[in-house]
């Protein structure tokens, strides 16, 4: 991200004084003929320097930043929404402003079916993040445990749990440490290469942990998917390596799962279509609270599902 960032600046005139990453793989390399630096080199940047933050992880960094003194630290969607003829949009914000004024009759309609406080709050919190790229109104509805929130419900010691974009694991390392490591199988479906090489390699040891490179999908097949090795890999219609597409209802665990949860970039409403056996009835299709049938508990990112139960509306941490 921070090499399209600084390539665009380039290309419209604006110099870039450094790119900073606190990861030491990264510290050293040569990005847009930068050599990275850690975030510590910033105190010799003069704090009226604008600071572009290229990264969708946006608060503690906001903050570090902001308590150095620097007063312009902006996330790197607003380059767009300013100069649209020279930045171009990341697909998580193209089209924001105009997509919240299309559709504001949507926002107000989910808001009627949200049953708690809470929840209402999260999207408050959320919409006016997106119409103000203000991380500070999204700061009061973040939760560390998005997934496996402790007060909406307890995980058992015989979960079989199916993890739907597991990316490198994180979201697994989060279900063991809330389940003490007693549980009775676990399923991971990532389907880019890097991200499905390091997730396989971390859980390469434990038995009871099926890594697989493909996608979920409401029926088996292959689709071409974008594996950019990002949080925007997503089914690509017209470009994009071959990928194996699975149904949860085909699962070799399917019967016995207890927890499903879907990060999908936009196809969660599509592997929700394939959830129609009695294993995975009925579909309750978010974390809620008081319903606990098979699945136990469905936790649903950035779906655009209507679904006929109570939602708990997440937001991962910043």
């Amino acid at each position: 991200m921070a090499e399209t960032v600084a390539r665009e600046c380039a290309d419209c005139g604006i110099e870039a004084l450094g790119i900073y990453d606190d990861a030491l793989d990264c510290q050293g390399t040569i990005v847009a003929g930068h050599v990275v630096q850690p975030s510590s080199a910033l105190e010799a940047v003069p704090r009226e320097t604008p600071v572009i933050l290229a990264t969708h992880r946006l608060l503690n960094l906001t903050r570090r930043l902001r308590g150095m003194g620097f007063a312009h630290a902006w996330p790197f969607p607003l380059l767009h929404i300013v100069w649209p003829e020279h930045f171009s949009a990341h697909p998580f914000y193209e089209d924001l402003h105009a997509d919240l004024l299309r559709n504001t009759h949507k926002i107000f309609e989910l808001r009627s079916m949200l049953a708690d406080e809470a929840s209402r709050d999260t999207l408050d919190a959320v919409t006016g993040f997106r119409l103000t790229l203000d991380v500070e109104i999204l700061a009061p509805a973040l939760r560390p445990q998005a997934y496996f929130p402790e007060d909406i419900f307890a995980l058992g010691h015989d979960e079989t749990y199916c993890d739907g974009g597991a990316y490198s694991g994180d979201t697994i390392t989060d279900f063991l440490a809330r389940t003490d490591n007693q549980y009775t199988r676990i399923v991971a479906f990532e389907p880019s290469s890097g991200s499905y090489a390091d997730l396989a390699a971390k859980f390469s040891t434990m038995s009871n942990i099926r890594c697989v490179q493909a996608c979920l999908h409401h029926t088996d097949t292959q689709l071409l998917f974008n594996c950019s090795n990002n949080r925007d890999s997503c089914i690509a219609p017209d470009s994009g390596e071959a990928c194996d597409a699975l149904c949860i209802d085909n699962l070799p665990e399917a019967a016995e799962l207890s927890l499903i949860k879907l990060n999908i970039e936009g196809a969660e409403e599509d592997a929700l279509r394939g959830c129609v056996c009695d294993a995975v009835q009925p579909c309750a299709k978010a974390v809620h609270r008081g319903i606990s049938p098979p699945p136990r508990h469905m936790a649903v990112a950035g779906t655009r599902t209507r679904i006929a139960a109570r939602l708990l509306v997440v937001s991962s941490a910043a």
